[in-house]
């Protein structure tokens, strides 16, 4: 199956539940669980993105209250059409993918154990028992919390920010720019068994039992340009 602007075919595997039209999992009511399992039956060969463009108007004019109706309409359009992240396509047919289950889905009429999705809702994919991350997020295994201070010298304080200490066990390629946070810059360097510290509120859990694939429990999905920091 060949498909365009940048959607994804995939049947979920059959654990999952459907509920209104949608497969998610029995369990997703808990903010804990984010993301659900299924096989890649189809994909689109070029992934729509138009951040760029969107960037240079909301730059041009910054307030959205002065910027021309036409500004603001073009805008509104390239975001529509654009996914979240500049990436490339990097699943094919027959792949294992792993998706947030919070993102718009619809099941396909001619295929109803088959639901589509934009590429940008996918976290990884394994391959023939590869792992392969994707849109920037990285699998990490958490260390033990910490305060912010006893870690990193940053230029604001926030009672309840905290950070966490990482371990990278999969990542996968970069985003080379962002829709929504433009000016966010992926860490470009391998980071496959480095201590990373990262924001906690930022971090989505994995659950073993829930999609058993991984090999551990306590895995936990990060974004690149999440990262406080690392250790060389």
């Amino acid at each position: 199956m060949i498909l365009k602007n940048g959607y994804v075919a995939v049947r979920p595997f059959k654990e999952t539940e459907t509920v209104n039209g949608i497969y998610i999992a029995p369990i997703a009511e808990s903010k804990d669980y984010m993301s659900i399992v299924g096989e890649v039956v189809g994909r689109s060969e070029h992934l729509p993105y138009y951040g760029r463009e969107a960037q240079e108007i909301r730059e041009r004019y910054p307030t959205a209250d002065y910027r021309p109706r036409e500004a603001q309409a073009d805008l509104c359009d390239l975001n529509n059409r654009s996914l979240n992240y500049e990436t490339q396509v990097e699943i094919n047919k027959g792949d294992i993918v792993v998706f947030d289950w919070k993102q718009k889905a619809f099941n396909v009429d001619s295929h109803e154990d088959q639901i589509l999705m934009k590429y940008d809702a996918l976290y990884m994919a394994i391959t023939n028992g590869e792992y392969r991350m994707l849109n920037g997020w990285l699998l990490v295994e958490p260390v033990k919390y910490k305060q912010h201070s006893e870690i990193l010298d940053l230029s604001f304080h926030d009672g309840e920010f905290s950070t966490i200490e990482a371990y990278v066990r999969h990542e996968g390629s970069f985003v080379t720019h962002y829709r929504e946070t433009p000016y966010a810059v992926d860490m470009n360097i391998p980071l496959k068994g480095k201590k990373i510290f990262v924001r906690k509120k930022r971090m989505k859990k994995v659950e073993k039992e829930y999609i058993g694939l991984l090999d551990n429990p306590h895995y936990y999905f990060i974004q690149r340009r999440d990262i406080l920091g690392y250790e060389p």
